[in-house]
């Protein structure tokens, strides 16, 4: 499954700064292949399928907006 074969990476972004998981980012990477163009269309994507997406995400924060991305 690809969020076992993600959770091994080390995150390198510093602990304080950040809201969302690393993996809850990595949504982008599936955003990017369903055809998603821009930090926007991440995010929309991101709160349609957000039922979906809380199947194997923590998601404690919700889904990132398009600013994060």
């Amino acid at each position: 499954m690809l969020v076992e074969c993600l959770a091994d990476i080390a995150d390198p972004r510093m602990v304080n700064q950040c809201r969302h998981q690393l993996l809850d980012i990595i949504m982008a990477v599936c955003a990017t292949l369903a055809d998603a163009d821009n930090g926007e269309e991440i995010g929309l994507l991101g709160v349609s399928k957000a039922a979906w997406l809380s199947q194997w995400l923590a998601l404690p924060n919700g889904i990132p907006s398009a600013d994060t991305f």
